[in-house]
């Protein structure tokens, strides 16, 4: 967030270099999605900017949250 503001010296830092691999990896790994349970509930994630539309449906499973379909 501090590249964002007028700085005049860019120091790269161990947290950045950190945050930088786990950015990456989430990027580059793709979502598993699971057959959806019909006797249990869905759930509907939506997010809405003026750039893009993301829809997610999710159902609990053993208390995890499991990924069925995903929309970008």
């Amino acid at each position: 967030m501090n590249l964002l503001k007028k700085a005049k010296n860019l120091v790269w830092e161990k947290e950045c270099e950190k945050a930088f691999w786990q950015l990456k990896g989430t990027l580059a790994t793709p979502y598993v999605l699971s057959k959806p349970n019909t006797n249990k509930r869905l759930i509907v994630y939506l997010s809405v900017s003026n750039e893009a539309i993301c829809a997610m449906l999710v159902q609990e499973e053993g208390g995890e949250v499991k990924s069925v379909y995903f929309v970008r």
